[in-house]
């Protein structure tokens, strides 16, 4: 613990988001439509980072082969839980 922030407090929900980044980009969700993907912390910090993952898409080597239905065909397949994404902060508005 460095500077009194538990780094699980983070990375649950980057680690959350990351395995979603590595199941769409790499096309593993593409490959195996019929499995239904369920993801906890509300999809991690992947709502916050769509615009990024847009950009990735738009520039990613064999997009045709990885992403054929393209991201958001695929980010909208999943499943969100959404008990753990329903507090305060996630209201914030800037």
């Amino acid at each position: 613990m460095k500077y009194g922030v538990p780094a699980v407090d983070i990375e649950w929900a980057t680690d959350t988001t990351r395995t979603v980044a590595s199941l769409v980009f790499s096309g593993t969700a593409a490959r195996y439509p019929d499995i239904r993907w369920i993801f906890s912390h509300g999809g991690g910090t992947m709502p916050f980072l769509l615009s990024r993952f847009l950009y990735e898409e738009k520039t990613m080597k064999e997009k045709d082969k990885r992403l054929p239905r393209g991201l958001l065909y695929e980010l909208q397949k999943f499943y969100y839980d959404t008990a753990q994404a329903n507090h305060p902060g996630h209201w914030l508005r800037c």
